[in-house]
């Protein structure tokens, strides 16, 4: 039977990494997955384009020159346009007692680079969104 209404789309996903090799990977497993990836290579692009897309969850590396990911979380955190969109911060970094206090209920999830699976991470993600593609399976 065919479907009536606008096609379906894909739920966007905002990764932002200073390393285009880490986008790529990101890109690669999610859009795989049925995902429309965005792909910002800095703190200032990521805010700009989190707040244009509104994107269903925000990937985000810590180190990044200029605005790392710490001051990316809390300028989408201040701000009521990105305030509630899931962060996952995907890092290298071996974060000190303070520095996860920081982000403590600020992000949906820190997991390392390196430390996952692809089947992991696409699992991850499609738990942290289900409540979304649920609903656009609605529509």
């Amino acid at each position: 039977m065919p479907s009536c209404g606008r096609p379906q789309e894909a739920v966007s996903i905002l990764a932002v990494d200073d390393d285009p090799m880490a986008l790529e990977l990101v890109d690669a497993i999610l859009s795989g997955e049925g995902f429309r990836v965005l792909k910002a290579s800095g703190g200032e692009e990521g805010l700009a384009a989190a707040r244009r897309e509104a994107p269903a969850l925000i990937i985000l590396d810590l180190l990044m020159p200029q605005v790392d990911g710490f001051a990316v979380v809390e300028r989408l955190r201040a701000d009521p346009v990105t305030a509630t969109i899931p962060i996952v911060i995907l890092t290298s970094k071996n974060l000190t007692a303070d520095e996860k206090a920081r982000l403590n209920g600020e992000i949906a999830c820190l997991a390392r680079k390196g430390e996952f699976s692809r089947t992991a991470f696409a699992e991850l993600v499609r738990g942290l969104l289900e409540p979304q593609i649920n609903a656009d399976k609605r529509r």
